[in-house]
């Protein structure tokens, strides 16, 4: 038998053994493999929220083989597992979970409408997803009419069909309507506009004919350019309602300084293969049109050709006799170029060669049937 203070030690001992049970830490007390186990080595790696459940919310009962391993089978109504499960809302669907949704969080990440067969709005409807907003225009429930399946926006519309206004619509609340700077004008868009595009938009000018400048001022409509010659707001003066060029511009009592407008910047100026010139255009141009021009050849008298060379003006026409030197000056004179006046002083016979009637005179229908031999009748001096 054990004596009163063996008895009493024994008692001492359980009742400390019972204390240590319940106040040290859970490690200490119930030694756990779970930190030790390669749950990788099962096939179904923990990752996001599996990563801190505790064993026994999946493995109810002690069970560990045989466990469901698509998320359905433990996210689902009447599954045993207490996971999280599929909102009454959610949308009808066969497809595994990983299909859209990832290992972290239930927010959708990713939807492949690749295999989606049925109608948009059996999902699109505001309840299961996203659908049509307080400000859609009217519109039936075929969201694949205008919208494709990578993206809401930007959306097609086919107006083929389209019955009453564009304004019904295109009011700026329901789809885009009239800016701030628009031209001020009543809400039949239609006027002006196609279903094609809203640029370039037409308008029919019939009936103004003044007053361009309260919309084309380069705010409401386009208006004068950076490069715009100086002058005053009233663009009807040289421009008409049908187009902005050509422009019509009165020139009289215009008589000198051209070139502050036709300087190639702000009207048209000199070419590229313009005659060496100061900028007095006025010397040789008139303001009825830029050609003919008239050139004062007074003081000129000799080295024609550095003009008159086919590029800066005119030169020889491809019928001019030949050979011919490029000393226009030994037959033309600078007054005009008919008659030009040829030295025939060394020629003695082909006259033929050049008055054939192509390139100079030649016989003319009444001369009587002869040889081409000019020289046998005629004399260089005269015919």
């Amino acid at each position: 038998m054990l004596s009163v203070n063996e008895k009493r030690f024994l008692i001492l001992l359980i009742v400390v053994l019972v204390i240590c049970f319940y106040t040290l830490p859970t490690s200490y007390a119930r030694p756990s493999m779970a930190s030790d186990f390669n749950h990788d080595a099962t096939g179904f790696p923990l990752s996001g929220p599996h990563r801190v459940l505790e064993c026994n919310e999946c493995h109810i009962r002690g069970i560990f083989k045989g466990l469901p391993r698509r998320c359905i089978e433990c996210h689902d109504r009447g599954s045993l597992i207490g996971s999280s499960q599929k909102p009454l809302n959610h949308i009808v669907t066969n497809e595994d979970c990983e299909s859209c949704h990832s290992g972290q969080t239930w927010t959708v990440t990713m939807f492949d409408h690749a295999g989606v067969s049925g109608v948009c709005i059996k999902c699109h409807n505001n309840i299961h997803q996203t659908g049509k907003h307080t400000g859609h225009v009217a519109s039936s429930n075929n969201c694949d009419n205008c919208h494709l399946t990578v993206a809401w926006i930007p959306a097609r519309f086919d107006h083929n069909n389209l019955i009453g206004t564009c304004y019904s619509c295109h009011n700026g609340v329901q789809a885009t309507g009239k800016h701030p700077t628009h031209v001020s004008s009543g809400n039949n868009c239609g006027e002006c506009h196609s279903t094609i595009a809203w640029i370039p938009a037409r308008y029919d000018h019939t009936g103004i004919s003044t007053n361009c400048y309260s919309c084309h001022n380069g705010i409401i409509a386009t208006g004068k350019h950076a490069r715009h010659i100086s002058s005053s707001n009233l663009c009807e003066d040289c421009h008409r309602t049908t187009a902005w060029v050509p422009a019509g511009f009165d020139h009289t009592g215009i008589s000198s300084n051209c070139y502050s407008c036709h300087d190639s910047v702000k009207a048209t100026g000199k070419h590229g293969t313009h005659i060496a010139s100061n900028n007095v255009c006025e010397d040789c141009h008139r303001t009825t049109g830029w050609t003919p021009a008239g050139f004062d050849h007074s003081n000129i008298i000799s080295n024609c050709y550095s003009c008159h060379n086919g590029v800066k003006a005119t030169g020889k026409h491809p019928q001019h006799i030949t050979p011919a030197s490029n000393i226009c000056e030994s037959c033309h004179g600078k007054s005009r170029w008919y008659p030009a006046n040829y030295s025939h002083s060394s020629i003695v016979t082909g006259c033929y060669n050049c008055h054939n009637n192509i390139r100079d005179e030649g016989k003319d229908k009444e001369h009587p049937p002869s040889s081409n031999s000019c020289e046998s009748c005629h004399t260089t001096k005269s015919w």
